[in-house]
């Protein structure tokens, strides 16, 4: 198939004023943009990219929708199961509307603006002179997929360099939080990074998008084994709004290890901390065992607020320039904060419980006498379980919008994940951030 062919406009599904209902519109929304992928094009291309209609749009406000759609600045977004820092409440009146005033005046970070370009659906046809004279009227599809052939083609991909020297860039502002916004030429304060140049990224719009230095359709480990050093923060650190489940590994037969649903914890782990409580109780009197196993609960949220802060977030800066050393830093947590939303690497794996665990288990027999270790390890099982559980009810599922206390903590872990990093490392409570000075608070970042 020629070039010209792949890159013909994907066709314009159906609007709701043509007779098809709120659902349905919605849902055709989705698909277009679905079959422009399939076609190689980028649903967000000004060229060849999908156009949606003002009824298309406000059909997704039905309650029925499949899809959430809104727009900013032209580009027509799906917000459904996007899960917003602020909860997901704030975005519920922009849906089947314009958000862009709303998004600007809250002066959001070069980091929120490319989440953007991830939940992309298309264009809308009635402000697609906006869109251009914001993104630019150039080909997206021929230069991501280029760019991405590239990378590939080499056993050491060698970035362009105005894509080396944009991510470098992207490397200073994006760790930079203390504003969220940057000043314009006349002194105004504007969104920092891509409002002013482009979803896109380049040499006016920030930071380049994750695709220009990372081919999502081939194994991930590999890619980043040769990636450039400077270069591995800001991939690790930039967040794709994507619920997709992408290979890590080249190899089909471990992959599998490297996935877990969140019931095979509960179905793993579950009996194993049962028996040791029931051990304990057997063993000794139920006061004396109930306390130990709220103690040991109590030492899990500190043990899970170390390992994340110490061991997860080991900064990249300061890790050797090594390929197996970026591998394994990746594949500990880093993975998570590039697919926040991937399903299947929510929970942690059963290998890696065991070898994280077993260090701990055998410095705490080396400290405290058996009595004391075995009676407290069901509880920080226990702990772990529920931090598990919690951390996935948080990203997945809409229990945290029934559940005040979950909601509270998915706010707080959405920040974490899409605004400061650095901060808020408590996922079962925020005990120990208050602490050690590394909460998150409404308005500031607090000094580490």
């Amino acid at each position: 198939m020629s070039d010209a062919a792949v890159l013909q406009p994907a066709p314009l599904a159906p609007s709701a004023g043509e007779g098809l209902c709120a659902s349905g519109a919605a849902a055709a929304a989705g698909t277009a943009a679905a079959a422009a992928a399939a076609a190689g094009c980028c649903p967000a291309c000004p060229q060849h990219g999908v156009l949606l209609s003002q009824q298309q749009l406000e059909a997704s406000a039905a309650a029925n929708a499949s899809s959430k759609l809104v727009v900013y600045k032209g580009l027509v977004l799906d917000v459904q199961g996007f899960m917003h820092p602020g909860g997901n409440d704030l975005l519920q009146p922009f849906f089947g509307k314009d958000l862009t005033e709303a998004f600007e005046e809250v002066g959001h970070s070069s980091r929120a603006l490319q989440q953007l370009r991830g939940l992309a659906v298309g264009i809308l046809e009635q402000q697609r002179e906006l869109y251009e004279a914001w993104a630019g009227s150039a080909c997206l599809c021929s230069s991501s997929s280029s760019s991405s052939s590239k990378a590939s083609s080499k056993k050491k991909p060698a970035k362009p360099a105005a894509a080396a020297a944009a991510a470098a860039a992207a490397h200073d502002s994006t760790t930079d939080n203390e504003s969220e916004t940057s000043l314009g030429s006349d002194g105004s304060s504007k969104p920092a990074g891509g409002p002013q140049g482009g979803p896109h990224g380049g040499p006016q719009g920030g930071p380049p998008n994750l695709e220009t230095l990372i081919d999502f359709s081939k194994p991930l480990v590999p890619q980043i084994y040769y990636m450039r050093h400077d270069l591995y923060k800001y991939c690790s650190q930039t967040p794709q709004c994507t619920d997709k489940v992408y290979t890590l590994l080249p190899w089909p037969k471990l992959e599998p290890l490297t996935k877990t649903r969140w019931w095979q914890v509960l179905l793993l782990w579950g009996p194993v901390c049962c028996y040791l409580a029931c051990c304990s109780f057997q063993a000794h009197p139920w006061p004396w065992s109930l306390g130990m196993l709220f103690f040991g609960f109590f030492i899990w949220t500190f043990v899970e607020y170390c390992l994340h802060r110490f061991l997860f977030h080991f900064p990249e800066d300061k890790l050797p320039d090594s390929g197996a050393v970026r591998v394994l830093h990746f594949l500990l947590h880093s993975v998570h904060h590039m697919l926040p939303m991937d399903p299947l690497r929510l929970v942690m794996p059963p290998v890696l419980l065991l070898l994280l665990s077993l260090p701990v288990f055998f410095l705490f027999s080396a400290i405290f006498p058996q009595w004391f270790v075995w009676g407290a390890w069901p509880g920080g099982l226990c702990g772990y379980l529920c931090y598990d559980l919690l951390h996935y009810q948080t990203h997945h599922c809409s229990l945290a919008d029934k559940v005040p206390y979950i909601n509270t903590l998915r706010v707080y872990h959405m920040k974490h994940h899409f605004k400061y990093p650095d901060l808020g490392f408590g996922v079962t409570s925020k005990f120990w951030d208050i602490v050690f000075g590394t909460p998150i608070e409404d308005g500031k970042k607090n000094a580490k």
